[in-house]
């Protein structure tokens, strides 16, 4: 098993975020898809706002397995749904005629314009695009925004809801996520724990690939997401061991 030296020589590596090579594959494939769908001329006159989120967004990604994700929401159609006795009436939204279905084929076709066919393959939840010596594979999920309403209006009269995002996997689940909010609670979490949080999710995300690779089942279907969600809800003040973090 090694001694106690060894492994805490080893968790201070896992700790560390991907290299400065790395990163910089991730910010490339970042870059080239918002040229993607800037330069594709159907989508021009939509409101679309491409941005990381995941891991590479939070900063937890770890070395040698640094994918992006990258959302790309559209902005002036959403999904809705309301708090008891608020309706589409209520607060005067009407149905969009672009469908969720048609979005996702434009990103699709935006994403085959600039890396073509052969490195774009279309997965249940994510269109995906093959990595290169220049830039990191990536998981591109388009979306259109989600709004709950919440009843009730803000000072300047507009309706009060929460925003995030929701798509339609190809097998019909739908999904929605909070990007901007579980980024901002990841800071919040990172901060308050000395800079503690994000190199422990390193250190148990490469502790489930190394698990994996080793065969072992329970390490199995271990979302990353699943993991700093566990990790966040350790109480602050058990982050206090040492430990070398970035």
């Amino acid at each position: 098993m090694g001694s106690l030296n060894g492994w805490e020589d080893i968790f201070k590596s896992w700790a560390q975020p991907p290299s400065n090579t790395e990163d910089q594959k991730c910010e490339n494939a970042e870059r080239m898809i918002k040229e993607a769908i800037r330069a594709y001329p159907p989508l021009n006159s939509h409101d679309v706002s491409t941005f990381a989120q995941g891991s590479y967004k939070a900063n937890t990604n770890i070395r040698f397995n640094s994918d992006v994700d990258i959302c790309i929401r559209h902005n002036d159609i959403f999904f809705d749904e309301y708090t008891s006795g608020v309706t589409q009436a209520t607060v005067g939204n009407i149905p969009s005629i672009l469908t969720f279905s048609e979005f996702k084929n434009l990103v699709k076709e935006a994403l085959v314009a600039k890396f073509g066919s052969n490195d774009i393959t279309k997965g249940d939840k994510s269109i995906k695009i093959k990595g290169n010596t220049y830039r990191i594979g990536s998981d591109v999920v388009p979306t259109f925004e989600y709004r709950w309403y919440l009843g009730g209006t803000n000072y300047d009269g507009s309706h009060r809801y929460f925003s995030g995002t929701k798509f339609i996997s190809e097998s019909c689940k739908h999904i929605v996520n909070w990007p901007v909010q579980t980024y901002q609670k990841g800071v919040e979490k990172n901060n308050a724990t000395s800079r503690r949080f994000k190199s422990i999710v390193r250190i148990i995300k490469k502790l489930r690939d190394r698990m994996q690779e080793k065969n072992i089942l329970m390490a199995n279907d271990i979302s990353s997401f699943l993991i700093e969600s566990l990790v966040y809800n350790v109480p602050d003040d058990l982050f206090g061991n040492a430990l070398v973090v970035v």
